[in-house]
């Protein structure tokens, strides 16, 4: 499976699990012992745990939100591996974490740097790390 081929799987199935707000569905995109940074900084250990923390904020704070991801870099590093960037946005948001701001219209952009890993011919991610996206400042002249 090409790396293109790949990112964008694992991206549809996260984004379908987002839509039907399911965690085990939204975890199943991961390895077993993979690693998820939130936007927060908060570390979530295992498939089991990134599923939970994505079931219960599919209940709460997230309720009735929808994502789109777009992949707009992949990188291979061998056979087995993939640097993936996507652009994400979140619509539908009618509360942030503290300390974070809101876009127009309830939406919220983040970003996701993704390790995935190829075993026995299955991508899934290893690690993910999610980071909201501030609003620049305006360009210096």
């Amino acid at each position: 499976m090409a790396a293109d081929t790949a990112a964008d799987r694992v991206v549809a199935g996260l984004v379908t699990a987002w839509t039907h707000a399911d965690g085990n569905a939204f975890g199943a995109q991961f390895w077993p012992d993979a690693r998820f940074v939130n936007i927060l900084g908060g570390v979530y250990e295992g498939r089991g745990t990134i599923a939970q923390q994505h079931a219960d904020i599919f209940a709460t704070i997230y309720k009735g939100t929808r994502l789109k991801i777009a992949v707009v870099h992949t990188r291979a590093l061998g056979r087995d591996h993939l640097i993936v960037e996507t652009q994400n946005m979140l619509a539908g948001v009618t509360s942030v974490p503290p300390g974070m701001t809101m876009g127009p219209g309830g939406t919220f952009p983040t970003r996701f740097a993704l390790v995935l890993e190829r075993r026995a011919g299955e991508w899934r991610i290893l690690f993910a790390q999610n980071t909201v996206v501030a609003p620049q400042p305006p360009a210096r002249r």
